[in-house]
């Protein structure tokens, strides 16, 4: 899935965890250096969702991309969630290429 070490040192990681009764949640995990335990968000859109990268801005918030099942076909979509620099959820957005496939995103950059 994806980890990145914050300008503090901290180490976040994002995966994807079986969290809501037959669906799956991102869950985005905050270690200090010495890999402590500090904070978790989870992302549950009430449907499948799937980890795929992770960066941080400027600002210190935290940009999540993935994916998104949708109904009522099951594709899956590009999802990107931005949390704040203390994980709170801020904004998610989804895309949809337009094609009767899947779109999947696994990696996510941001400008400094």
């Amino acid at each position: 899935m994806g980890v990145h070490v914050d300008g503090a040192g901290n180490v976040l990681g994002i995966g994807t965890v079986a969290q809501t009764p037959g669906f799956d949640d991102i869950v985005l995990v905050r270690y200090s250096p010495q890999l402590a335990f500090l904070s978790s968000a989870t992302f549950d859109s009430g449907l499948n969702d799937e980890a795929g990268g992770l960066a941080i801005d400027g600002a210190g918030n935290v940009i999540v991309t993935g994916l998104i099942q949708t109904l009522p076909n099951g594709r899956w979509d590009y999802l990107t969630v931005k949390f704040s620099p203390s994980l709170v959820f801020l904004a998610s957005a989804t895309f949809d290429a337009g094609s009767d496939s899947s779109d999947a995103a696994r990696s996510v950059a941001v400008d400094a």
